[in-house]
């Protein structure tokens, strides 16, 4: 695991997550662990609000049918 201050964080972000891609990348402060930077693809709980929604949308039943005539009927229903 790299260890670098905040104030290289600060300086080298776009490096620094590169880094974080192939190994934990760990931030101190004043010498005190802070936070860990770590690939996220390899987290299930940063799964993307996009990807969360389209396993929804793919576990909703399709209609095979043209859904003009269910709204037309719905709306002659009033």
């Amino acid at each position: 695991m790299k260890t670098v201050t905040i104030q290289e964080l600060h300086r080298e972000t776009d490096r620094l997550v590169q880094t974080a891609e192939t190994e934990d990348v760990l931030v101190v402060d004043k010498g005190r662990p802070r936070v860990v930077l770590k690939k996220a693809n390899d987290q299930p709980e940063f799964e993307t609000f996009w990807q969360q929604r389209e396993r929804q949308l793919a576990s909703i039943a399709t209609v095979k049918e043209d859904s003009t005539a269910y709204v037309s009927e719905d709306r002659d229903g009033r």
